[in-house]
């Protein structure tokens, strides 16, 4: 049996600390992520930190569990899914503008901004996928079953799991056609497998994905929007977990949580899409980050975000987990 469970430990402003070693190439921007703590009754608060060299400060908000945060094309919005309603909140960065942007008739989770930054898909606890606009109008019943979606950097598509909804941990990846209204299956699991999480390369013609392997093995993967040719971007990193987060809106990084095999915890990582050029971001070795997202600095001209089809600026990490005794886990 191998389980799979969201990262732990809650983080606190100040400790920690930017890994990149003098000399060698990061990504420049901002992180936003939210912690766990058990101790004190699971999700914590949404926290943002500048890459390179700042440290964690956390967005004080009325209400805690807070996950899966989402940053805006343009940089100005956070979406994420938490409070103890379970439901879709934006709030700006410097803590003004909270509002809740769903209906309280349900218990939703994911947020995925759309690339021109009006509606927002995510996830129901009851399975199905839904779309919404920012303002909380139009709420709107996909009719399709969906984990962890993602909205394609030129908005045509959203990509998205059956974690959990098949009765089981053992999923598939998918794209829902927004056009169409149709539903394409992209991935077949061979027996003891599983595929989760993804991320948009910004020409949409490219996914980061998390595959379970038969080792038991959380990998990070590369394939076309298609499925086909999957590539291994992390086979030498044995027995850990790694989820992808987001692929940068200029193309040169994949941001992705790395489990430590030896300690369990968890940091979050950025790499080239060929799997070369690894530099932690958050090295800290005391806390767990959680789901996060990426914005880049500078955040391109909405002119330049349509040439170059980009979603949102943003890095959003649909990743982040890590195998402990508590959480979501996957059954084998």
């Amino acid at each position: 049996m191998k389980r799979l469970v969201v990262l732990v430990f809650v983080v606190c402003v100040g400790i920690v600390g930017v890994g990149q070693s003098s000399g060698q190439s990061v990504p420049n921007g901002t992180l936003a992520f939210g912690v766990v703590d058990y101790a004190n009754g699971g999700y914590q608060g949404l926290y943002l930190m500048d890459v390179p060299g700042g440290t964690a400060r956390e967005i004080p908000l009325p209400m805690r569990n807070v996950v899966w945060p989402h940053w805006s094309p343009d940089g100005g919005w956070i979406a994420f899914g938490g409070g103890l309603d379970d439901q879709i909140y934006v709030v700006k960065p410097d803590v003004s503008g909270l509002r809740r942007v769903t209906d309280g008739s349900g218990a939703y989770y994911e947020p995925s901004f759309s690339p021109d930054g009006n509606r927002l898909a995510f996830a129901a606890q009851a399975g199905h996928l839904f779309t919404v606009n920012v303002d909380g109008t139009n709420l709107t019943d996909v009719g399709v079953r969906a984990s962890h979606p993602e909205w394609s950097p030129d908005g045509t598509k959203i990509a998205y799991s059956n974690w959990a909804q098949e009765g089981g941990y053992n999923s598939d990846l998918f794209v829902y056609d927004v056009t169409t209204r149709t539903e394409t299956q992209i991935t077949h699991r061979a027996p003891g497998e599983a595929f989760n999480l993804v991320a948009w390369s910004p020409d949409s013609r490219q996914l980061a994905v998390a595959k379970l392997g038969a080792d038991g093995d959380w990998d990070i993967w590369k394939m076309d929007g298609d499925g086909q040719n999957q590539v291994n971007l992390t086979p030498d990193i044995t027995d850990s977990s790694d989820y992808p987060g987001w692929w940068s809106s200029d193309g040169r990084w994949i941001f992705y949580n790395h489990a430590d095999p030896a300690t369990g915890n968890g940091d979050i990582w950025a790499m080239h899409p060929d799997g070369s050029g690894r530099v932690n971001l958050t090295n800290s070795p005391l806390v767990s980050e959680s789901t996060f997202s990426f914005l880049l600095t500078p955040v391109p001209e909405p002119s330049t975000l349509t040439m170059l089809s980009l979603l949102a600026v943003s890095g959003v990490a649909a990743g982040c987990w890590r195998r402990r005794k508590r959480g979501l886990q996957a059954e084998r």
